[in-house]
C-alpha cells in the first residue's frame, strides 16, 4: 500500500496537469451523481439547469489548481455561496473547496496565502450571517478550523517539497563536485607523470652525453673503454625508452582514470647510482635511522630529488665524487645530495627549471628544500619530506 501511494505521489509530481484534471473529473462525477440522486428531484429531472451549471462551475476550476491556486479558490468558493443562496446543499463541492485551500497553502506565496485565508473566512462569515439555518455559529467555528487545517497541511507539504528539492540539488551538486574532483586528481597525476618524464629524460640524456663523449675520446686509444661506453649508452637509452613509453601511454590516454603505477622507488637507487658511476661520477650512499613506509607521491618525489641532484652533478661537476645521504627520523625523510668541485660538460648549461620543478614538487608534499654552493666549492642539495605526505 505504501509503495502504491509513493507511485501516486511520483505520478502527481511528474504529471501535475494530468493529475489535476483526473481529480477534477472524479469530483465532478461524484457531484453530478449527488445532484441526480437528490431527494428533492429523483433522477435529476426536476433540478433546475442553473444548479447543474453551478455544480460544474464549482468543480471544473480544480483542473487548473496548481497553475493558479488563488484564482481557483475564488472560482470554487463563489458557486458554493450561490448554491447556499438557492437552498441547495453544496455536498461534494465542500471537498473541492478543501482541496483548493490545500493547494493555496502548498503552491502560493505567504501573501497569497493570507489572501486565501481572508477569502475563506469572509465566505464563511457571509454565509453564516445571511443563512444561519445552513451555518450556525458552532458550524462556522468547525468550518473555520477545518479550512485552516487544509491551509496548514498545504503549507507543510510546501515545506517538505522544498526540503526534497534542496536535498536533490545538493545531491546533484555533490555529484558534480565529485566528478570535478576526480578530473582534478587525474590532471594532477598526469602533471606528476609529466614531471617524472622530464626527470627521466634529463638524467638519461646526461648519462648518454657523457658516455658518448668518453667513447669518442678513447675510441682510438682504448677500444675496450669505448665499447664499455657504448654498452652503457645502449643500456641507459633502452631503460629510459621503456619508461618514457609507459608514461606517454598514460598521458595520451583519453580515460578518466590513470593506471600508471610509478616504477621509480627507493629500491631502484642502486640502478640509478650505477648509471651515474657509468657516466664517470663516483657516488657513495649513506643511510641512517629506521626507514618508514612512504606515501607513493612522497617516494616518487624523493626519487626525483635524488635523480635531479645526480644529474646536476654529472652536468656541472663531472669527475667530482658525489654523496647521497638518506636520514630517516620519525615522520620525516631527509635527503642530501652533495658533490665536490668538478668540470662542467660542454653544452650542458641548464635553464634552472629542474631545480624550480623539484622545489614545487617538494612543496606539494609539505616538504622543504635548500640548494646552494657548499664551502668546498661544490654543491649541496637538501630536502626534508614528511613520510605520510602533506601535513
Amino acid at each position: 500500500m505504501l509503495e502504491k501511494w509513493r507511485e501516486i505521489q511520483r505520478f502527481t509530481r511528474t504529471h501535475p496537469d494530468l493529475s489535476d484534471a483526473l481529480l477534477a473529473a472524479l469530483l465532478l462525477a461524484v457531484a453530478l451523481l449527488s445532484v441526480a440522486t437528490h431527494p428533492a428531484a429523483p433522477g435529476g429531472a426536476g433540478v433546475p439547469a442553473p444548479i447543474w451549471a453551478l455544480v460544474v462551475a464549482g468543480i471544473v476550476p480544480l483542473a487548473f489548481r496548481q497553475r493558479a491556486p488563488l484564482l481557483v479558490l475564488v472560482l470554487t468558493a463563489a458557486p458554493i455561496v450561490a448554491l447556499v443562496w438557492t437552498g441547495f446543499t453544496p455536498g461534494v463541492l465542500g471537498a473541492g473547496l478543501f482541496i483548493a485551500c490545500y493547494t493555496v497553502g502548498a503552491w502560493s506565496s505567504t501573501r497569497r496565502l493570507a489572501v486565501g485565508l481572508t477569502v475563506i473566512t469572509g465566505t464563511l462569515v457571509v454565509v453564516s450571517l445571511l443563512w444561519p439555518q445552513h451555518l450556525n455559529p458552532m458550524q462556522l467555528l468547525e468550518n473555520m478550523v477545518l479550512f485552516a487545517t487544509s491551509f496548514a497541511l498545504g503549507r507543510s507539504a510546501r515545506a517538505r517539497r522544498a526540503a526534497i528539492e534542496l536535498a536533490e540539488e545538493q545531491a546533484a551538486l555533490l555529484t558534480v563536485q565529485q566528478a570535478e574532483l576526480a578530473r582534478q586528481q587525474v590532471t594532477e597525476e598526469r602533471l606528476t607523470i609529466a614531471r617524472e618524464l622530464h626527470d627521466v629524460v634529463a638524467h638519461s640524456l646526461g648519462v648518454i652525453a657523457v658516455q658518448a663523449g668518453v667513447g669518442s675520446h678513447v675510441s682510438a686509444s682504448d677500444p675496450d673503454e669505448a665499447r664499455r661506453a657504448l654498452d652503457a649508452i645502449a643500456t641507459t637509452s633502452r631503460e629510459a625508452l621503456q619508461e618514457v613509453r609507459s608514461m606517454l601511454g598514460v598521458l595520451r590516454s583519453d580515460s578518466d582514470t590513470v593506471d600508471y603505477e610509478p616504477r621509480t622507488s627507493l629500491a631502484d637507487l642502486p640502478r640509478l647510482l650505477d648509471r651515474t658511476r657509468m657516466s664517470g661520477v663516483p657516488v657513495e650512499i649513506d643511510e641512517t635511522g629506521q626507514a618508514e613506509p612512504l606515501a607513493a607521491g612522497v617516494e616518487l618525489a624523493a626519487c626525483a630529488v635524488i635523480r635531479e641532484g645526480l644529474a646536476n652533478a654529472v652536468r656541472h661537476a663531472h669527475g667530482a665524487p658525489a654523496r647521497v645521504l638518506l636520514e630517516h627520523t620519525p615522520g620525516r625523510l631527509g635527503i642530501e645530495v652533495r658533490n665536490g668541485p668538478g668540470h662542467k660538460l660542454a653544452g650542458s648549461g641548464g635553464t634552472g627549471h629542474g631545480l624550480q620543478g623539484m622545489r614545487e614538487r617538494v612543496q606539494l608534499w609539505g616538504g622543504s628544500m635548500e640548494a646552494a654552493p657548499s664551502d668546498d666549492g661544490g654543491y649541496r642539495l637538501r630536502v626534508e619530506l614528511p613520510t605520510g605526505g602533506k601535513q
